[in-house]
């Protein structure tokens, strides 16, 4: 991460001079929205950015990535769509991250066969993902890989499972506790898709060697400049005005 501290700075820049009513007019209803986000935030009342302040459960999270990597030689996320992507695009910035962890995105038998090709089931740990418990596709993974676990005369793989949802009460928690398996919490208020800072997206990044303290950080830093400068000064501000110019003219 220390690499890449200055990359945010370094790929925004030689932006258009604002000359245009236009361009100016947009980026004044940027510095309202800017005044609204910022009382939301102190109110913490959107969730996705206000974990990026947070750190209480950053040490939890990477308390069990070590437990994890411990007891396991593999890791393979069951999740679709944002329960996904967010870890597939932190571990991407790591070198060991195909060596390491394996997204199973789909219930294609061919797809699931092709991800399982060399991987020895007792030393893999299923990190299974789905916000709301109900994610059909995430179900089918699960309760595929059980079967598998059955057919290969398997009958304690408990440890090879950890769930990520958010209640107890949902078909993945009724799967996860019938297999005697433990569950983390989802956090309610951030969507799937915006979930790449919470244990979604940081578990598989700690897994994979990232120092996810600092990736939060980096999210708290760009929040609060964002925040701490004037919008005709912020160039991720006169980045969003020169689009929608564009789009407009």
């Amino acid at each position: 991460m220390n690499d890449n501290k200055n990359f945010y700075n370094q790929t925004i820049k030689n932006l258009p001079e604002i000359d245009s009513a236009l361009l100016k007019a947009y980026l004044q209803d940027i510095e309202k929205a800017k005044v609204e986000l910022v009382l939301e935030l102190k109110n913490n009342q959107i969730t996705p950015l206000n974990i990026a302040l947070e750190t209480a459960d950053l040490g939890e999270i990477q308390d069990l990535a070590d437990k994890i990597n411990q007891q396991f030689e593999k890791v393979v996320v069951l999740g679709v769509g944002g329960s996904s992507l967010g870890g597939k695009t932190l571990t991407a910035i790591s070198k060991n991250s195909a060596e390491k962890i394996v997204f199973m995105e789909s219930i294609d038998s061919c797809s699931i066969a092709r991800n399982l090709e060399n991987i020895d089931l007792q030393k893999t740990c299923f990190l299974v993902v789905s916000k709301s418990g109900e994610t059909i596709e995430t179900i089918c993974q699960t309760l595929i890989l059980i079967e598998k676990f059955g057919q290969e005369n398997i009958k304690d793989f408990s440890q090879n499972f950890i769930f990520i949802t958010q209640n107890h009460q949902n078909s993945i928690a009724r799967i996860a506790k019938e297999i005697g398996s433990e569950i983390y919490n989802h956090p309610q208020n951030i969507g799937g898709r915006f979930s790449y800072l919470s244990i979604v997206g940081l578990l598989p990044a700690a897994i994979c060697g990232l120092d996810i303290f600092s990736i939060r950080n980096g999210a708290k830093k760009i929040l609060e400049d964002f925040i701490s400068q004037e919008v005709e000064q912020n160039k991720v501000a006169k980045i969003a005005a020169y689009q929608l110019y564009l789009l407009a003219s």
